[in-house]
């Protein structure tokens, strides 16, 4: 960010246009991006922060806990765990859904109004879905393209051609466009 003094705010000034350092002076060792506006970063000093639009961060927190605390057996607090060691269970929600295509679910509780009648209504949310709807993934569950790209459409025609999957993907994603003069 240094490189690129044009780009970053560094002196945290809230210029309009420029990016902020979400996590000043800290690095990111783990980071998982779901689709947009859902993702989750673990820092070098274990610490994590979540993003997931929609859904609350008790409903997720807690799906979170019911998913993978039962499965642990016992408690964290019968013996003393180095901060290394520490399980978070909601990276281990954002790894298996990036990785393992597992569809997770959370419990909102919201206000609604019907009549003048003010309730709370407790439903359950698609919190976390491997499918991203405005990008075309490819086999190694990272790199993406969005729909409509050129290089789908050399995809699709070489699997047409009879090329295998492994070999249409390693040939799209080296694909050039001519030049034009």
């Amino acid at each position: 960010m240094a490189e690129r003094p044009d780009l970053f705010d560094l002196n945290d000034t809230k210029t309009i246009g420029l990016f902020k350092d979400e996590t000043p002076g800290n690095v990111i060792t783990e980071s998982y991006h779901i689709r947009a506006k859902f993702y989750h970063y673990v820092l070098a000093d274990k610490s994590t922060k979540s993003k997931h639009k929609g859904v609350s961060k008790k409903g997720m927190s807690d799906m979170a806990k019911d998913t993978y605390f039962p499965s642990l057996g016992g408690t964290l607090l019968d013996n003393t765990v180095e901060k290394d060691e520490i399980f978070d269970p909601m990276t281990q929600v954002y790894r298996d859904c990036l990785f393992e295509n597992n569809i997770f679910y959370a419990k909102n509780v919201g206000m609604r109004t019907k009549n003048h009648v003010i309730s709370l209504i407790e439903s359950e949310k698609k919190a976390l879905s491997p499918i991203d709807t405005k990008r075309w993934i490819w086999s190694d569950g990272i790199s993406s393209l969005p729909f409509g790209h050129w290089r789908i459409q050399v995809y699709k025609k070489l699997l047409e051609r009879g090329t295998s999957h492994e070999a249409a993907e390693k040939i799209a994603i080296g694909t050039r466009l001519p030049e034009k003069y």
